[in-house]
């Protein structure tokens, strides 16, 4: 019996890296910030998700239409800047045909932390993901809360069909990936598998001394998964 019900990957710096320009990450920070202190909401946007994740919540519970109205602009600078970074990105090595390959194995997803159209975006342009392929995608616009928050990933699971007791497998290259699946396991349930991929955009070291890192399921690059989930799936 195949214990192993689906694997979910991850997307910037697991199967494709975006690139931000010199100086475009504090850009893009410095243009939200500029936007939110309109409302006088401050932050340095440091870290990223939490801090971003925070502030859209701020704006939104406003519930007026000027904190809507700057919830969807910073939304649409965010997707700007990241489609640019789609732009001069650059698939992570083996990651089409791992994906054809798994995706021929087992039901497959991607929980991202970046917009949906710069996932597309770059998917396509790499050969990784055909146009109209109906896999299920969880992108930042379809939850509230984003890695290290496990939404995402409870997100997906639940469009993937898994359930109390399955076993999946999460693809991921960043210390964020390693926390999402852990605070997904403690609440029972589904249970999620991290298999970390070097190279992403995370120190090896970092990922290494996290407490839900295992060896055995650490791997160069993507070309080393499939065995890994062949074992899993026993």
């Amino acid at each position: 019996m195949n214990r192993l019900k689906a694997v979910i990957f991850d997307f910037d710096g697991t199967l494709v890296q975006l690139r931000p320009g010199a100086g475009q990450m504090d850009e893009l920070r410095s243009r939200l910030g500029g936007l939110i202190a309109e409302v006088g909401i401050q932050s340095t946007l440091r870290p990223f998700y939490p801090e971003i994740d925070r502030v859209l919540e701020q704006l939104r519970q406003r519930g007026d239409a000027r904190g809507l109205e700057l919830r969807s602009r910073a939304i649409a600078l965010i997707e700007q800047l990241e489609l640019e970074f789609s732009r001069a990105s650059e698939p992570c090595p083996h990651a089409a045909v791992t994906w054809r390959a798994v995706a021929s194995r087992f039901p497959c997803g991607i929980s991202s932390s970046n917009t949906r159209s710069s996932i597309l975006e770059s998917l396509v342009r790499h050969g990784i993901w055909a146009p109209g392929d109906a896999r299920p995608l969880v992108a930042f616009e379809d939850v509230d809360r984003h890695k290290p928050d496990p939404a995402p990933l409870v997100k997906l699971a639940g469009i993937l069909g898994l359930g109390a007791g399955d076993v999946a497998v999460h693809v991921g290259d960043h210390v964020n990936d390693l926390e999402a699946c852990r605070k997904l396991n403690e609440k029972g349930g589904v249970r999620l598998l991290p298999v970390m991929v070097q190279g992403g955009k995370c120190r090896w070291e970092d990922i290494v001394a996290h407490p839900g890192f295992s060896p055995s399921r650490g791997i160069a690059d993507l070309a080393e998964l499939l065995p890994i989930l062949e074992v899993e799936a026993r």
